[in-house]
């Protein structure tokens, strides 16, 4: 999970919202000027989302995500969480 929202950081995405937080909704909040909240927010909805297609196992406990076989199938040949999810 660190590992996630630190490279979110190293993104275009997360420049924008630092610029521009409203076009974002990004809830501009004192406690968090790097958006690290923010950030985890979107990475643990988003391990959520995979794993409930079967594409990760994801601890949310310790924040370690684990691919599956179906994962790594499905990251190989570029298929989206949808089209995985609507093949079952």
């Amino acid at each position: 999970m660190k590992d996630a929202v630190d490279w979110l950081g190293y993104t275009y995405y997360y420049i924008r919202c630092m610029k521009n937080p409203q076009v974002y909704s990004v809830d501009a909040d004192d406690d968090d000027k790097l958006l690290t909240g923010h950030r985890a927010n979107l990475i643990h909805t988003a391990a959520s989302e995979l794993e409930k297609c079967g594409l990760l196992k994801y601890e949310r406990s310790s924040g370690l995500f684990q691919p599956t076989e179906l994962g790594r199938i499905a990251s190989h040949y570029y298929l989206t969480c949808y089209t995985v999810s609507s093949m079952s």
